[in-house]
């Protein structure tokens, strides 16, 4: 059996949580395996009981008996965060906390987000004002960001891992990496103080105060540090993290066992490959989980909603007020940080674009059942271009020259001038017909309305991939194996 990839091929929310769960029960998964992201992921899994759980950090098979969550060492961890949803996992499900932590295991190189992360990363949004990147201030991409952003020799200090929270550690670092977190952000808050206090929005002022009161003082780090040393050094409750904790040259797998790799966001938030500059500062790509699956069978399946979603600021061709206006999603919260959710149709640009980066083998479509009831559905194409081809441009995109302008087929490669292209380009759509019958409770392929096998032949058509599964509603047994040589 092999091992099964799911990566995100567009802004995030394609559902991979409820396809981890789906997939893991189809093979019989022993272990999820989170390959990048971090606490930040909000992967919505229901089962057919009406058990509802968003996953940040527990892998989104664990209502699975028995199946294991492993953090890869390219994923970082929020320790309280982990702590609150493992209570929060067992109050719901009625399994004891302990056996829940006795299925976790964490890679002692993970970077860990600490209360110092959490402050940074709101106050640097604030200090963009509106040009603002989009995230979601729960201190994640600001893990790695404050270690490269160091000169050389600060790195390793500003490094805080999970083997410093436990203890692993030749010599115990975990003090001084906090004070070393402290001075940056202070200082940080010191450089941009005026941009912040003008930003700050005033429902946010006495939170974001309270936390600076606590954070920048003196005595902050020590606080901290004992509090990390009685949550996560010592056993409580019958629960010993240090014993989760995977040390380097220790395998991940057992040979044998079947893994569901877990991704978070989308191949288009991606740090280096993403459409800058609202892009995150993590590996949201497959790339990852395609290395720590070397040498074991693996196949890799991309996800992605029916139709496009994003959250944020950021460029978005086939935005729709046709499409907001006829669907909601109520997994997603709206916040100052993150912003609504914002709809569109499906754009195959993008999607061959997120292909040629994550290399996968089919697709798997979410949220089918929510484009019932339209009249007519949108499917970008191509892209019409107005403005200059510069050498930049012809760098990008594979395209035909038209006056004052190009029509654009495909995304060739990224580059930091690729956003402010795609802002300059209108979709091109091939239009389908709807279907006006519901498609929840559907559980033959061959009862899909023959309008809606239109439309998923046209993405495999468009997209070059073909629909391995698609769901019709938020259980795993609302997914359709249209392909099942794709999922085992």
């Amino acid at each position: 059996m092999p091992d099964l990839i799911l990566c995100g091929m567009a802004f995030g929310d394609e559902g991979k949580g409820s396809f981890v769960d789906y997939l893991a029960r189809r093979i019989g998964a022993a272990a999820v395996v989170r390959y990048n992201g971090g606490s930040q992921a909000s992967h919505t899994v229901v089962t057919a009981a009406g058990e509802t759980h968003r996953f940040a950090q527990l892998g989104s098979a664990s209502f699975l008996p028995g199946c294991r969550t492993v953090l890869s060492a390219n994923t970082v961890v929020n320790p309280d965060n982990l702590i609150v949803e493992t209570a929060a996992f067992s109050r719901l499900t009625g399994v004891p906390v302990p056996e829940i932590v006795a299925r976790l295991r964490a890679h002692e190189d993970c970077l860990v987000v600490t209360p110092y992360h959490k402050l940074l990363n709101r106050l640097r949004e604030l200090s963009l004002g509106g040009e603002r990147r989009g995230s979601v201030g729960s201190g994640v991409s600001e893990a790695p960001r404050v270690v490269w952003d160091a000169p050389p020799e600060r790195r390793e200090t500003l490094s805080v891992r999970i083997r410093d929270v436990a203890g692993f550690g030749e010599t115990d670092a975990l003090a001084e990496k906090l004070s070393a977190l402290r001075e940056t952000v202070t200082e940080f808050y010191a450089a941009h103080k005026a941009a912040i206090e003008r930003n700050l929005p005033p429902p946010l002022r006495e939170p974001i105060d309270r936390e600076r009161a606590f954070l920048f003082a003196p005595d902050s780090p020590r606080v901290l540090y004992r509090d990390y040393v009685n949550k996560f050094r010592v056993p409580n409750g019958g629960v010993s993290f240090p014993n989760c904790v995977i040390r380097r040259g220790e395998p991940l797998l057992a040979p044998g066992e079947a893994a569901v790799f877990e991704g978070a966001q989308g191949l288009l938030l991606d740090r280096d490959r993403g459409i800058r500059p609202n892009t995150t500062c993590l590996d949201t790509s497959a790339a990852y989980a395609k290395t720590l699956s070397a040498g074991r069978r693996a196949r890799t399946l991309g996800a992605v909603k029916a139709f496009y979603t994003r959250h944020g600021p950021g460029v978005f061709p086939t935005e729709s007020s046709e499409v907001a206006a006829r669907i909601r999603d109520e997994n997603q919260d709206a916040s100052f940080w993150n912003g609504a959710i914002r709809f569109g149709w499906f754009d195959s640009v993008l999607l061959r674009y997120a292909q040629r980066v994550n290399g996968a083998e089919a697709l798997c479509v979410s949220a089918l059942d929510c484009l019932g009831g339209f009249e007519s559905l949108s499917v970008a194409e191509a892209y019409t271009y107005e403005g200059p081809v510069d050498a930049a441009f012809e760098r990008l995109f594979s395209f035909s020259p038209r006056p004052g302008g190009a029509l654009i087929r495909d995304i060739l490669q990224n580059g930091p001038r690729l956003g402010e292209y795609l802002r300059r380009c209108r979709p091109l759509y091939r239009i389908l017909p709807g279907w006006r019958e519901p498609l929840a409770g559907i559980r033959d392929p061959a009862k899909l309305p023959p309008a809606a096998w239109t439309y998923l032949r046209t993405l495999e058509a468009l997209t070059g991939l073909p629909v391995a599964a698609v769901s019709v509603g938020p259980t795993a047994e609302d997914k359709l194996a249209l392909r099942p040589e794709y999922l085992s």
